[in-house]
């Protein structure tokens, strides 16, 4: 494998590409964007300008879509961008090794996971429909799981719900939600999505 940096039009782009220059992995950081994390959580000097807006695996995605089907592919890209997008590295990209690739790639995806989703089919904000599926862990314990309709499970947090665990809803209640966060993590060659919720108003009991 191969893997190149190079610069153009204030971003700063690293590239993973596979013996026949297939693009296995990209990384996008652009100077004019602010970092995301948290001042507690910056590290004290970067490497890298401004913020990352791409952090895209072609692995990941094609994960993500066997899984979860277009709406997760969908996710993905909005989440941390299109890995399918065709680039040819100029002749004077600087060649990294790997492990410098892997140190920005791993501070590019905790950037992307700071980074609040407004794309896609599931922005932020936005106000979704959807029907009790499970209390897995008990009333009162952890949250409850939630089906939007889609194959990306929805979660409420115990946080957004009722104190007294008698209050909380019933399997088959059916709500308003607003999407807080999409989470995505790539675990032993496993994708997992789940979409973060906020009932709207009160939930009921059936």
């Amino acid at each position: 494998m191969r893997w190149v940096r190079f610069q153009g039009h204030g971003v700063q782009h690293w590239l993973e590409m596979s013996d026949k220059g297939a693009i296995l992995r990209r990384i996008e950081f652009d100077s004019a964007a602010p970092d995301p994390l948290p001042p507690q959580l910056r590290p004290e000097r970067s490497d890298y300008p401004g913020a990352a807006v791409a952090a895209a695996s072609i692995t990941e995605f094609l994960s993500v879509r066997s899984r979860f089907g277009d709406s997760g592919a969908w996710v993905y890209e909005a989440l941390r961008g299109d890995p399918a997008v065709e680039a040819e590295p100029p002749s004077d990209a600087t060649e990294v090794t790997s492990d410098e690739f892997d140190h920005a790639w791993n501070h590019a995806v905790v950037q992307r996971n700071f980074t609040p989703c407004e794309g896609g089919p599931l922005p932020e904000g936005s106000r979704v429909t959807g029907t009790v599926e499970a209390l897995p862990w008990g009333p009162g314990q952890t949250g409850i799981l939630v089906d939007i309709g889609i194959p990306i499970p929805g979660f409420v947090d115990k946080a957004h719900l009722p104190g007294d665990p008698g209050e909380w809803p019933t399997i088959g209640v059916r709500g308003t939600f607003r999407v807080l966060q999409i989470r995505f993590s790539q675990w032993e060659d496993t994708a997992r999505l789940q979409i973060r919720l906020e009932p709207i108003g009160i939930l009921g009991r059936r």
